[in-house]
């Protein structure tokens, strides 16, 4: 599979499954970084629900590689994180979204006059 995929998705037990921790890192090469998306669920759920979503479970591979934690609703302190973590915070600004409100004059029986302005 080397080089056929730029991002692949998967959840952590796989990537444990993929990846032995006996591999050297000149056998990761191509891996670029680890990113966790929704990594407060962690945090929320507990560190028995699903053991692989720890982060010091990553950690364990020994790659210089690194590992991103996303979340959008986590603090820094909610996810016992370290002060030295370096965090990115951006607005929840989407300038390619916008929400339209309509007053509908008739029923929503028919509903493809609607769903052509949405589109």
């Amino acid at each position: 599979m080397a080089g056929m995929y730029s991002i692949i998705y998967v959840c952590p037990e796989t990537i444990l499954r993929l990846i032995k921790p006996t591999q050297s890192p000149a056998e990761s090469r191509g891996i670029a970084l680890f990113a966790v998306d929704e990594v407060h669920c962690a945090s929320k759920w507990g560190h028995y629900f699903r053991p692989d979503y720890r982060m010091d479970t990553m950690k364990f591979l020994k790659f210089d590689i690194p590992i991103m934690a996303l979340a959008a609703t986590a603090t820094t302190r909610s996810l016992h994180m370290s002060e030295a973590t370096r965090i990115v915070l951006t607005s929840f600004f989407r300038p390619n979204l916008q929400f339209l409100f309509s007053h509908l004059l008739q029923s929503l029986g028919n509903l493809s006059s609607l769903r052509c302005k949405i589109v």
